[in-house]
C-alpha cells in the first residue's frame, strides 16, 4: 500500500480524478476489487471484453498468489462499477483497450481457464448433493433401524 502522507496535492488529485466513478459506486466494498480495477487501470471504453476474460487476469495475472473471490462474488462487484452488454452465452463490458489483451490467444487462454473453473464448480455442487443425499439415506436407515420413524 502506497503512504497518502507521502503523495503531492497533485499525486492525490490525479488519483482522485481517475478513481471518482469506480470508487464512488465501490466506496463501501471491502473486497479487493477496488484495488484491482485501480492497479489494472480499467475504464470505461468501447473494447467488448468477455467476463471470463476479466475474472481470469483478476485472478492470473494480478496478484496470482492473493485471496479471491469467487467468480460470481467478483463479477457482481465488478458489475457495479462498469456498463456491461449481454449476448447469448456471455455478458461483456465496455472496457478501454489498453487494460487487457484482446488478443485471440488470450482470449483462448481465458476461455480454457473458465471451462477449467466452471468444471470444478460443477463437480464441487455435484459432490455436496451426493453428500446430502447419502447423509439422509443412512438417517432413513437408522431409522428404520430403531423403529424411531
Amino acid at each position: 500500500m502506497v503512504d497518502v502522507t507521502t503523495l503531492t496535492v497533485d499525486q492525490l488529485l490525479g488519483i482522485a480524478t481517475k478513481d471518482k466513478d469506480v470508487i464512488s459506486n465501490l466506496i463501501e466494498d471491502k473486497t479487493n476489487v477496488r484495488d484491482f480495477i485501480r492497479e489494472y487501470n480499467v475504464t470505461d471504453g468501447v473494447v467488448l471484453v468477455p467476463n471470463y476474460k476479466v475474472y481470469y487476469d483478476y485472478c492470473r495475472k494480478w496478484r496470482p498468489a492473493g485471496k479471491k473471490l469467487s467468480k460470481i462474488g467478483f463479477l457482481r462487484k465488478f458489475n457495479v462499477a462498469f456498463y456491461s452488454k449481454r449476448t447469448k452465452n456471455t455478458r461483456y463490458y465496455l472496457l478501454d483497450q489498453g487494460a487487457f489483451e484482446t488478443d485471440k490467444e488470450s482470449l483462448n487462454e481465458a476461455k480454457e481457464f473458465d471451462k477449467r473453473y466452471r468444471n470444478k464448480v460443477a463437480k464441487k455442487r455435484k459432490q455436496k448433493i451426493e453428500s446430502k443425499v447419502s447423509s439422509i439415506a443412512k438417517e432413513i436407515q437408522l431409522e428404520d433401524e430403531t423403529g424411531l420413524y
